[in-house]
C-alpha cells in the first residue's frame, strides 16, 4: 500500500509540475502579444498651460483668457470654464453623430473660410501699402486735373427800388469792373 501511495504521490507531483509548466507556457504565449496601451491625451496630466481636457480637445489658459476678453462677462472663472467645457462636449457630440458632415453645414463652413480669407488678404494688402510724401507729391504733379476745381463764377441778383438806387447800383458795378481790371 505504501508503494501505491508513493506512486500516486509521484504521479500527482508530475501532473502538478506539468500543469505549472503548461500554465506558465500558456501565460507567456497569451501575454506575449500584449503591450501596455499607449497613453492618450486624456490619460496624461494637464500641462501648465492647460485648464481642462475634453476628449482630445484642450481648453488652454490662452483660450480661456481670450474668451474672458471677448465676452467681457462678469461671470466667475469657474462658470466660464464650465461653459467652455459644455461647448466642447456639444461639439464632440455633434461630431460623433456626424452633424458636422451635413452638406448645408459644410457649405456654410466653406463660405465662412472664404470670407475670412478674403478679409485677411485685404488686411495684408493694406498693411503692405505704404505711401510716402514723395509719392503723393509726384501723383499731384502728374495729375493736377484730379486735384483741382474748374474756375467758377459767382452771381448775385440785387433787386433795388426804382429811382436813385439804380444810379448807385450802376456806380457799384462800374467800380467792380475797374477793380477786376486792375492787376
Amino acid at each position: 500500500m505504501s508503494t501505491t501511495l508513493f506512486q500516486a504521490a509521484s504521479k500527482s507531483r508530475a501532473r502538478t509540475t506539468c500543469l505549472r509548466t503548461s500554465a506558465a507556457s500558456l501565460a507567456v504565449i497569451l501575454f506575449s502579444g500584449c503591450q501596455p496601451e499607449p497613453t492618450t491625451a486624456v490619460d496624461r496630466p494637464l500641462a501648465a498651460d492647460e485648464l481642462a481636457r475634453v476628449g482630445p480637445a484642450v481648453i488652454s489658459v490662452e483660450a480661456f483668457l481670450a474668451e474672458r476678453t471677448r465676452t467681457s462677462s462678469p461671470e466667475p472663472d469657474a462658470v466660464l470654464l464650465e461653459r467652455l467645457i459644455q461647448r466642447e462636449l456639444l461639439y464632440a457630440e455633434a461630431h460623433r453623430v456626424a452633424f458636422d458632415q451635413s452638406s448645408k453645414l459644410q457649405a456654410a463652413w466653406k463660405n465662412l473660410v472664404i470670407q475670412r480669407f478674403q478679409e485677411e488678404l485685404e488686411n495684408q494688402a493694406e498693411a503692405q501699402t505704404v505711401v510716402t510724401v514723395a509719392e503723393l507729391d509726384g501723383e499731384y504733379v502728374q495729375h493736377p486735373e484730379r486735384y483741382s476745381l474748374p474756375a467758377q463764377a459767382r452771381v448775385a441778383l440785387l433787386q433795388l427800388p426804382a429811382g436813385s438806387a439804380r444810379g448807385r447800383a450802376e456806380e457799384v458795378r462800374a467800380e467792380g469792373l475797374r477793380t477786376a481790371k486792375q492787376p
